[in-house]
């Protein structure tokens, strides 16, 4: 490869990672936004239970189940950790890939400043 190709893989690199970021930003925010729905449902149709005298004692707590919709929320919650996660390890990744395409390009910049001959002396004429 020639410098410049490492030069543009780099920049290639860094402008993927930025994109990546935003991508899983967006990624996050809806996740978070399916949260916040899972317990306006389960809040509703708790209030909705206990003003019927339906057993709204069941809604207490976002661990009940069955109609309420309190295990998907718990469940979105739970989740919620992991996504965080598997961000930061993605991101992690792609740091580490523009890294190794900093030192590949020091490489290559390296070898070509090895490979310039100098004179040792000057010619005159």
């Amino acid at each position: 490869m020639r410098l410049d190709d490492y030069k543009d893989m780099v920049i290639q690199t860094d402008n993927s990672i930025r994109k990546m970021i935003a991508s899983l930003a967006a990624t996050k925010e809806a996740h978070d936004q399916t949260v916040r729905a899972a317990k306006a449902t389960w809040t509703r149709r708790c209030s909705i239970w206990h003003d019927s005298g339906k057993g709204g004692h069941r809604c207490r707590e976002p661990e009940a189940r069955g109609r309420t919709g309190g295990g998907a929320y718990k469940q979105l919650v739970f989740e919620d950790s992991l996504v965080i996660e598997s961000q930061r390890a993605t991101i992690r990744v792609s740091e580490l890939t523009k890294d190794q395409s900093n030192i590949e390009l020091q490489r290559a910049d390296g070898n070509v400043k090895r490979m310039d001959i100098h004179s040792p002396w000057r010619a005159s004429l």
